[in-house]
């Protein structure tokens, strides 16, 4: 569905080029939710802009849904940019419409016809649950329903594709929780294929199918949910699945293992660790599901000198353990 192959943008400053995309190369899977991630400055924002064509890339190809958005003339791209919906952190509605009208203006500019117009607009409405407030104007609704009202914008002219830009950083945690479901509930009954661009790991937790962390313009992880949460150490894994608190007290050596509870149970994880002994014990550990499976990570505190003993008797136990030397190092942020 998405396509980006060697896809690099520079931009020229009084100080040099500064490299925004350094070679991007990124897959995203018709009717799947992506995640793209990163802090800021790691080329979020540049690589959003290339998807609609809002920037040229310096050299690479962008191609959605079949079409080289990267080489079409002005006037192809606008038509081809009806078939990528937009959401925003800050909505950007029209004070001066009603919630109807609002919904309405892409088919305006598309020229569509008020008939067919007021036929779509209320079946997007009742889409996102907001049937009922046609009539309403911007300054009556919540945070909640305003971003609503701009997924059924994004949805008027029947886009392949919808990106989400920071949907959810201006909502507080109920809210953002139901505008992921939405968003995923959306894609399962649309069909559609959605990116989802955010620095917040829970976004992806709640509502992604794969997940790219981008820094300094470049892919370091990519790749499904569940299969970058198991990679033990890995950036994401730490960000997506935070290892959990350890209790107080002084640390001998620890060694850190995430796992799917669907390929080792988390009784034989538990089991592993007890069977080597009294001296080894499991000092912290979590489990949650993600990307369609259940996840596991746990902390296991050891004396140094056996560290090298815990780690192959979990790895006999199916397990991807890592030995890690302090508890602060094992709980790096990275996104």
């Amino acid at each position: 569905m998405i396509e980006l192959t060697g896809l690099r943008k520079v931009y020229a400053s009084p100080d040099g080029d500064v490299v925004a995309l350094d070679g991007i190369d990124l897959h995203v899977e018709r009717g799947t939710v992506h995640g793209i991630v990163g802090r800021s400055g790691a080329g979020k924002s540049t690589l959003i802009r290339c998807l609609t064509g809002l920037e040229r890339p310096t050299s690479g190809t962008v191609r959605v849904d079949g079409v080289t958005i990267s080489d079409l003339a002005e006037n192809k791209l606008r038509a081809a940019r009806r078939r990528t919906g937009m959401v925003f952190q800050h909505v950007n509605l029209l004070d001066s419409r009603t919630i109807a009208a609002n919904v309405a203006y892409p088919l305006e500019v598309a020229g569509v016809r008020r008939h067919e117009r007021a036929a779509r607009v209320a079946e997007l409405l009742d889409l996102v649950g907001l049937g009922d407030r046609a009539g309403a104007y911007p300054a009556q609704l919540s945070g909640g329903q305003k971003q609503r009202v701009g997924i059924a914008r994004a949805l008027a002219t029947e886009p392949g594709v919808l990106l989400c830009d920071e949907p959810t950083s201006a909502l507080d945690g109920e809210t953002t929780r139901q505008i992921l479901g939405l968003v995923r509930d959306l894609r399962d009954r649309l069909g559609i294929t959605v990116v989802v661009i955010t620095h917040e790991p829970a976004v992806v937790r709640d509502v992604c199918d794969h997940v790219t962390l981008l820094e300094h313009g470049r892919v370091v992880q990519t790749g499904a949910l569940a299969q970058v949460v198991t990679a033990v150490g890995s950036p994401l894994s730490r960000a997506l699945v935070p290892v959990p608190d350890l209790p107080p007290g002084d640390r001998r050596a620890l060694v850190e293992a995430v796992f799917s509870t669907d390929a080792v149970p988390t009784s034989v994880a538990f089991a592993a660790v007890a069977a080597l002994g009294d001296d080894v014990e499991v000092a912290s550990a979590t489990v949650e599901p993600l990307g369609g499976v259940r996840v596991g990570r746990l902390i296991v505190d050891a004396p140094t000198g056996r560290v090298p003993e815990v780690v192959e008797r979990l790895r006999a136990a199916g397990l991807d353990p890592l030995a890690v030397p302090t508890a602060t190092d094992a709980g790096r942020e990275v996104a």
